[in-house]
C-alpha cells in the first residue's frame, strides 16, 4: 500500500497544478515528477506576460514587414 500512497500524492499535486501529463523517455520516479513540477512552478512564477506579449507583437511586426517587402528593422 506504500506504493499507492506516493502515487496518490503525485496525482494530487498533478491535479492541483492542472497538469495533464508529464512524459519522459524512461520510467519516472516520484522525485522526477516532483522536480519537474517545481521547475514548472518556478518558471511560471518568473513569467512576465507583458514582456512576452511585447515580444510576440514585435515578431508579428517583423513578419508583416517581411511579407510586405518593407526594409528590415
Amino acid at each position: 500500500m506504500e506504493n499507492q500512497s506516493w502515487k496518490d500524492e503525485i496525482q494530487k499535486k498533478l491535479d492541483e497544478g492542472g497538469y495533464i501529463a508529464i512524459e519522459g523517455g524512461q520510467i519516472l520516479t516520484s522525485k522526477d515528477v516532483l522536480t519537474a513540477i517545481n521547475v514548472i512552478d518556478t518558471l511560471e512564477a518568473d513569467r512576465d506576460e507583458t514582456e512576452e506579449w511585447n515580444h510576440i507583437r514585435s515578431l508579428q511586426r517583423e513578419r508583416a514587414d517581411r511579407l510586405s517587402g518593407g526594409a528590415p528593422n
